[in-house]
């Protein structure tokens, strides 16, 4: 079976946001009490790969990347975790536990909300794991008295 061929256009893009991603090193959390955040590899991938090793679709490979120079400003800035998910090691796919954190933050003049994606396997340090948009969750509607 042939593997398909890449898109050219994601291509260009993965390296021109590569390089970007490579000098940011590690950032500091506040609302993680100060941890440190690795940007991996392992995290920039995940922004065109999805977790069973697709190829994500051009339109969101292309969001997340275009996202990804805001990644730094919601860690630093963000005053909410939106979500905590711990998946126990019986239940890991490696047999370890994994932990992922949704950090939540509002970007830009529009105030657009985002969220990045810190993970932890067993005891190692947090790393950057993924930055989408925020979807509006759906709230039951006010009731007039």
């Amino acid at each position: 079976m042939k593997r398909p061929e890449p898109n050219q256009e994601l291509v260009k893009l993965i390296y021109r946001h590569r390089k970007k991603y490579a000098k940011i090193g590690i950032v500091k959390c506040p609302i993680l009490r100060n941890k440190e955040v690795h940007f991996t590899g392992q995290g920039f991938r995940h922004l065109y790969i999805e977790g069973t090793g697709h190829p994500r679709g051009l339109a969101d490979a292309t969001m997340r990347l275009s996202m990804l120079p805001e990644a730094v400003n919601v860690l630093q800035r963000s005053r909410m975790i939106r979500k905590t998910t711990l998946l126990e090691a019986k239940d890991s796919p490696i047999g370890k536990k994994i932990l992922h954190h949704e950090i939540f933050c509002k970007i830009g003049t529009a105030q657009i909300g985002a969220i990045v994606v810190v993970r932890q396997i067993g005891n190692g340090n947090l790393h950057f794991y993924g930055i989408r948009p925020a979807r509006k969750r759906n709230r039951p509607p006010k009731r007039s008295i």
